[in-house]
């Protein structure tokens, strides 16, 4: 059921998918040219990257929702929407690990946040 979901909103999900590659490769060649956050690229590219992975992650959310849509039950109306931001939530934070790190590998010389 969830697979007829994702391929009936398959155009949906690529284009998201291109936009978010897009401004994830603006977002780091800003960051690599922009002088006032040197030595700070990694928390420029995690401010950076919460809005430029939106278009992806709301994609894949609202495919949850309609996927949770189907099922009945007083419970589900209320947990239904708690469970989506919890899905977005997970998304974002696991995006930012990794693109946390690869920043980190990028640029390899970066002072602490809490000096």
């Amino acid at each position: 059921m969830l697979l007829n979901m994702v391929e009936y909103r398959s155009k949906e999900l690529i284009f998201s998918l291109v936009l978010t590659g897009i401004l994830i490769l603006i977002s780091f060649i800003f960051v690599n040219s922009y002088r006032k956050v040197r030595r700070y690229e990694s928390l420029a590219i995690f401010v950076l990257l919460l809005l430029a992975t939106i278009p992806f992650n709301v994609v894949v959310c609202y495919i949850y929702y309609r996927y949770f849509l189907m099922i009945d039950g007083v419970f589900w109306i209320l947990i239904r929407p708690v469970i989506t931001i919890m899905i977005y939530l997970m998304l974002l934070s696991a995006e930012e690990l990794i693109f946390g790190i690869i920043g980190r590998k990028i640029w390899k010389r970066q002072r602490d946040f809490f000096e």
